[in-house]
């Protein structure tokens, strides 16, 4: 190349630059006013999953920088249910909602799916890697509508320091619950504390007793959806709710239990003011950060009148879904939220910093 054919190079690359940069400018410059790179999304979740998320929605952060999440975590069921779904009637729900397998709440993807409210999330990765148990619960239809991260079980949080000062045993048998709670009432210790208000804890604890009380109960559970059964009409589920009153008058709860919610209960399990705390394995992040001045341990809830014959009732625990009403560029952004902590080494975080199993963990039979 001559130097006259050089120079000419130079001076095409020049305005092509200077074209590119013209370019660049007029775009820049078309761009509506106030437009941001950055897509804010809402979500709303249950405050058992404090300890989880409050690790990984930094970490989803870090690792997308072009979604910013907006987190507000609910305070009782009761509290949360009742603002999401006026909410979600008033079209300004969040973008990612607190929603429930199955059909046990108001928030349950079999109330908020055939209403509209939820975007399907079909063929996911994380729903190969979850149990039929816990697919089958997050579907209405044909459609994947709620992502459980957790399997968490029914059980009895015990104050381990107490009950050594105490000089009692934690109860392995149903009767010896009664028991423990009689001898710690007289030592004039509150034997049992029970979230009542505004919380599922009831619910869940009767129908813990119901799987030993109730004959054949997967079949007595299909005749009742089928409106051939009713719970009235069934002995076993008299039996399970008198282990109830039978747990009120051997003195088990602490006074004022009827108003007490999971948060209050959670405090005062935490602060030391009672031998144990009825409640699921997901209170487990709740009660560490509360860094109880005491050991504590959880166990299956002795609902058996024989040694080693529990049965323990599994829970699919509440999830995230997407809200249908969003815009169609927040709603690709919650799904990779979703997605995120759905993979593998996340729901594994969350289930170790929030309580109970991964999907994953459970498919395998990972036990605690």
């Amino acid at each position: 190349m001559n130097r006259r054919a050089y120079r000419g190079g130079r001076a095409s690359l020049a305005l092509a630059l200077l074209a590119l940069l013209t370019f660049a400018v007029g775009s820049a410059q078309a761009r509506p006013t106030g437009q941001s790179a950055t897509v804010k999304i809402t979500m709303y979740s249950s405050g058992a999953s404090k300890a989880g998320l409050d690790v990984l929605i930094p970490n989803f952060e870090r690792a997308n920088p072009d979604i910013d999440v907006s987190l507000t975590y609910l305070g009782t069921a009761a509290a949360g249910n009742q603002l999401e779904t006026t909410q979600l009637a008033a079209g300004n729900a969040p973008d990612i909602l607190s929603t429930s397998p199955g059909c046990g709440t108001p928030t349950s993807i079999c109330r908020l799916a055939p209403a509209g409210y939820l975007a399907n999330m079909p063929a996911k990765p994380w729903a190969r890697r979850s149990t039929s148990i816990s697919i089958s619960a997050s579907k209405y239809g044909e459609g994947l509508y709620v992502y459980s991260p957790v399997v968490t079980f029914e059980g009895l949080w015990t104050n381990d320091s107490m009950f050594k000062k105490l000089r009692l045993k934690v109860p392995q048998t149903f009767p010896q619950v009664l028991d423990v709670c009689r001898k710690a009432r007289a030592l004039g210790a509150v034997p049992m504390l029970l979230a009542a208000s505004q919380s599922l804890v009831i619910q869940q604890l009767v129908g813990a007793f119901a799987l030993t009380t109730v004959h054949d109960y997967p079949n007595w559970l299909q005749k009742m959806k089928a409106g051939k059964a009713t719970f009235a009409g069934n002995p076993g589920w008299h039996a399970a709710l008198q282990k109830l009153v039978d747990l009120r008058n051997a003195g088990c709860f602490q006074p004022g239990a009827t108003g007490t919610t999971s948060p209050g209960a959670e405090q005062q399990f935490t602060q030391g003011q009672a031998l144990t705390y009825a409640n699921m394995t997901s209170k487990k992040g709740n009660i560490e950060s509360a860094k109880p001045p005491f050991g504590f341990s959880q166990h299956p809830f002795p609902i058996s009148d024989k040694p080693n014959g529990s049965t323990v009732m599994l829970i699919v625990g509440s999830g995230w879904s997407v809200n249908a009403h969003s815009s169609k560029t927040n709603q690709a952004a919650a799904q990779r939220v979703i997605d995120f902590l759905a993979q593998p080494k996340q729901s594994a975080t969350y289930a170790r910093l929030s309580g109970g199993l991964s999907q994953e963990q459970f498919r395998k039979g990972v036990l605690p």
